[in-house]
């Protein structure tokens, strides 16, 4: 079984790979617009966000893109947060 951490070690090494990919448009797809695309990223952004693992903060960028994907998701905190609370909770139970 994969450890959430080893996971989040992952994201945190391939964030520039992320982060490329969404600077000619400023959008996954390289779209004028947020997709579906858009949407899958973020969702992981969020869960990796949520646990604190890794520092995202050096990647201004990348935030306000999210920032951007957020906005667009009708009913976020229904959506994206309660399961973004309840993956990084998992976390935290099995970093212990």
């Amino acid at each position: 079984m994969l450890k959430i951490s080893s996971f989040l070690t992952v994201y945190s090494n391939n964030a520039v790979v992320h982060y490329s990919s969404l600077r000619p448009t400023g959008f996954a797809a390289k779209t004028s617009s947020v997709t579906v695309a858009d949407i899958n990223l973020y969702v992981t952004y969020a869960a990796v966000e949520a646990c604190g693992h890794v520092d995202l903060s050096g990647f201004r960028d990348l935030s306000a893109w999210a920032e951007k994907v957020r906005a667009a998701i009708p009913n976020h905190d229904k959506v994206v947060q309660e399961g973004t609370a309840a993956f990084a909770q998992a976390y935290k139970a099995q970093a212990k």
